[in-house]
């Protein structure tokens, strides 16, 4: 099972399969509807979580998100976090530039509110 989305001008391109460790959401979050974008990957989740690969990687490059996708990331992250803290081997990655203060600040702060540990990568 898969997901693909293109992105586009205000939504990120989102790369999720049962069959590989790697999922991806990357580029630019502001769209209209942050909650119905992102449902897309909780209906996903849903029917798909015990068939992730057990070692899976959810990488957030992001160059730029808005308020309202702060809160839909936030609700995907935590997520995650509650499969890690059931015992699943999951990791988050989370990309930032080294010239991009607030995307390191945000995946800092994600990580603090969830009381997790990502893996910073420097893109």
């Amino acid at each position: 099972m898969n997901l693909k989305i293109e992105p586009s001008q205000s939504s990120p391109l989102v790369d999720f399969s049962v069959l590989r460790v790697g999922q991806h959401i990357q580029g630019v979050s502001i769209p209209v509807d942050a909650f119905e974008f992102y449902k897309q990957i909780h209906d996903f989740l849903d029917a798909n979580e015990s068939k992730l690969l057990p070692n899976s990687e959810f990488h957030f490059d992001l160059k730029y998100f808005n308020t309202s996708s702060s809160k839909a990331l936030f609700n995907l992250l935590q997520r995650i976090q509650k499969q890690i803290k059931e015992g699943r081997e999951l990791k988050v990655v989370w990309y930032f530039s080294d010239d991009d203060d607030f995307m390191l600040e945000s995946g800092e702060e994600f990580e603090q509110l969830l009381d997790a540990s990502f893996e910073f990568r420097k893109n």
